[in-house]
């Protein structure tokens, strides 16, 4: 979403300055950075800007720029902010010890794919600690004595 949106911004600065839309954008930019009126649209556009480490960009936004190379370099931007904050959240959860033991990369595990489906349920089901097995961080602070009585009323 935040590509089409951005791409969107990129196509109307590269249209013909009489087009509706062209002026459209110029005054609501106008009224941005005069803080007159703030249009949520220009400020989520500015905000995935500046994320990106693009301010250049939306600063000088009337130089003239290839599409096809702002779109790569913005999509290259928000896949590694992606990859980031999935590193941050895997890492510091509680609950994916397993997960982060057998995923390392951002991305699909074809063999998963080779699993019938009931099984790779079962087997995402023990990656990501989302099933009852009496294993797993839930059960790092627990007494050993507790942990066996509980086994022992499971079976």
């Amino acid at each position: 979403m935040k590509i089409k949106m951005v791409m969107y911004w990129a196509k109307i600065l590269t249209a013909h300055e009489s087009k509706l839309t062209n002026i459209i954008h110029f005054y609501f930019y106008k009224c941005y950075t005069e803080e007159s009126f703030v249009h949520q649209w220009i400020k989520c556009v500015g905000h995935i800007l500046n994320s990106c480490e693009l301010s250049y960009v939306w600063i000088n936004e009337k130089k003239n720029r290839s599409v096809n190379w702002f779109k790569s370099l913005i999509k290259e931007n928000l896949k590694n902010q992606f990859v980031q904050d999935w590193n941050s959240v895997v890492h510091y959860s509680p609950k994916c010890i397993n997960y982060r033991i057998l995923k390392i990369n951002v991305g699909l595990e074809y063999y998963l794919l080779s699993l019938p489906r009931d099984l790779r349920i079962v087997f995402a089901k023990i990656m990501t600690c989302n099933h009852r097995l009496p294993v797993g961080p839930r059960w790092i602070n627990i007494d050993r004595k507790k942990k066996n009585m509980y086994i022992v009323l499971l079976k």
